[in-house]
């Protein structure tokens, strides 16, 4: 006889891992699917970051074995219902405030949504704080478990589902403005443009270029792997995700450029080939700009685009 794989239940969340919040929830899981493999994806979301989560989720879950995802990140004075998301080999569950959308359109879009409203799935409150442990853990363990997410709460329209505002660079001739989709742990920058996207601006990416923020212009070298930067010397390449992002040999570019989560960024040329120096401050007027520019950075919706049911 074969074995069937042990369904897998994915975790995404702001809990940390300083408190039980996380093991609780893998907890509950297990008690509702004592043969789930539970698996973590990361619960070191910023606080209350949902942008964060959702990004972060988008980025994981095509490598996630099939089964439920349940990802929490809320802000508090925020409240949203919780839902389950059907996709193509999935089921997402977590509260509709963006963090899902991303995933959702990375799996193709959404079959089936449900609301979480079936009382009989969730654990008895003991003040309505912790829905992750109340609500989500036990829908996703009851997913995992074999019942069909319908029996979980009323079916909701896909398309009513929260979008997730997903920022666009604006690209012009010698100059882009971008923004910081995320700064990792090594401290390396993601931008929310595409190699494709410099070229369009007229960029070579085999010649320096001028990175500039509110408070700092840097000159970068492209690179095709963070092995080809010098010592402390600021690169920019394709990153794991198909993005382009600013990395510092041995060191952090968030830091060297004060940059995070949010924070505007300007590529331009390098006029004449001149190396700024690694302290140079830019002008008033470059400053000026960047904050004016990065009020303006435009966000476009990622929406969750129902699919066609099977038959």
């Amino acid at each position: 006889m074969t074995q069937q794989p042990a369904p897998a239940v994915s975790l995404l969340s702001d809990y940390g891992l300083i408190d039980e919040f996380a093991g609780v929830c893998r907890g509950v899981i297990m008690r509702a699917c004592p043969t789930a493999a539970v698996l973590d994806i990361t619960h070191n979301i910023t606080r209350h970051d949902v942008r964060a989560g959702a990004y972060a989720l988008a980025r994981a879950v095509q490598y996630m074995p099939q089964g439920v995802v349940m990802a929490d990140v809320s802000q508090p004075s925020a409240v949203r219902r919780l839902v389950a998301v059907q996709t193509d080999g999935f089921v997402l569950i977590g509260p509709d405030n963006g963090l899902l959308s991303p995933a959702v359109a990375m799996l193709g879009g959404a079959s089936d949504a449900v609301e979480l409203s079936e009382g009989r799935f969730h654990l008895p409150t003991m003040g309505g704080t912790f829905l992750g442990r109340d609500v989500l853990a036990p829908c996703a363990g009851a997913v995992a478990a074999g019942t069909p997410i319908f029996e979980l709460g009323p079916a909701i329209s896909p398309a009513s589902l929260l979008p997730s505002m997903m920022p666009l660079p604006d690209v012009s001739s010698g100059r882009i403005q971008a923004e910081v989709l995320w700064v990792d742990s090594f401290g390396n920058a993601q931008l929310n443009i595409s190699t494709e996207e410099l070229q369009l601006a007229g960029f070579s990416l085999d010649e320096l270029m001028s990175v500039s923020t509110g408070k700092i212009q840097r000159v970068a070298k492209p690179c095709a792997g963070y092995h080809e930067g010098l010592a402390h010397e600021l690169i920019l390449l394709t990153d794991a995700h198909g993005l382009i992002s600013i990395a510092v040999q041995g060191g952090s570019a968030g830091d060297v450029l004060g940059i995070s989560s949010g924070s505007a960024v300007v590529i331009v040329d390098v006029e004449d080939g001149t190396t700024l120096a690694a302290t140079d401050a830019v002008s008033e007027t470059t400053m000026n700009q960047v904050a004016e520019d990065a009020s303006a950075t435009s966000d476009v919706p990622v929406h969750i685009t129902p699919k066609e049911h099977k038959k």
